[in-house]
């Protein structure tokens, strides 16, 4: 079984990949997994200033990723190098600057007693 990506302006196949096999895909989860339970470890700063580095690689290589939604996606070339490369860059770094605020856990007032907290984990 093999999958395509259709152009759909041309309706021309682009690429054409072999599915996984069942093992693959269970590779796949497993290395998602430890790769997950890193990433928990990382600490705000260092997510912030990959952040920031994604809205450059994204910035550096906007030609590419604008041809690229064209193919995929039928999206005009003017419209990814206008406004979609620029709003996912401004989107990486939004949240390298606010993201630790919106991942601070919460105290919550109105507990009758004892104390209450929002955590936002991983």
């Amino acid at each position: 079984m093999s999958i395509r990506t259709l152009n759909p302006y041309t309706n021309r196949i682009e690429k054409t990949f072999d599915a996984l096999e069942d093992r693959q895909v269970i590779e796949k989860i497993a290395n998602a997994d430890v790769a997950f339970r890193a990433w928990r470890r990382t600490s705000h700063s260092e997510r912030a200033a990959l952040l920031s580095k994604v809205a450059d690689f994204l910035e550096a290589r906007a030609e590419q990723y604008a041809t690229l939604m064209t193919t995929e996606m039928g999206k005009l070339h003017s419209q990814g190098m206008a406004l979609e490369i620029p709003l996912c860059a401004e989107i990486c770094r939004y949240y390298a600057e606010h993201g630790e605020r919106f991942l601070s856990p919460e105290s919550i007032d109105e507990v009758a007693t004892g104390r209450a907290e929002i955590q936002n984990l991983p």
